[in-house]
């Protein structure tokens, strides 16, 4: 009887494992807050940053292959203009105490200190409102 429990048990960390591989080098992964994937895959600086009257956050994973770099990201739909998203945002990162940078297109790029990688705001217009992604590299 032992015997069977141990090969049971060994099968479901198999499986576990197999999952949780096929879960971490997937190409490119979407999917809502709070669900398993979004607990394993977003690190703690995208989770935590503030999303302003935000409709429909979805969130993305990819894992990156050859040269280029894995990253994470949120989208959502925000009711307020751009300016006052850029301004919130701005107020946001200072608390941090990284490194912000404005882009000449208007987008917000945030170095996290005594962290690796690089978050990256892009805001654009859409009906109503703005679409706005966050996205999350890794160096």
């Amino acid at each position: 009887m032992l015997k069977y429990i141990f090969i049971v048990l060994t099968l479901l960390v198999c499986l576990f494992i197999g999952w949780y591989f096929s879960l971490v080098f997937n190409e490119s992964l979407y999917f809502q807050k709070n669900s398993l994937k979004y607990y394993m895959l977003i690190p703690d600086e995208l989770r935590e940053i503030p999303l302003f009257n935000n409709k429909e956050e979805a969130y993305y994973y990819s894992s990156g292959d050859g040269a280029t770099t894995g990253r994470t990201a949120v989208s959502y739909n925000s009711i307020l203009e751009k300016d006052k998203i850029i301004e919130k945002y701005s107020l946001y990162f200072k608390k941090q105490k990284g490194t912000l940078n404005m882009t000449e297109n208007g987008s917000i790029k945030f170095k996290f200190p005594e962290k690796k990688g690089i978050m990256k705001i892009e805001i654009k217009k859409d009906a109503p409102g703005n679409k706005v992604t966050i996205e999350n590299f890794s160096e």
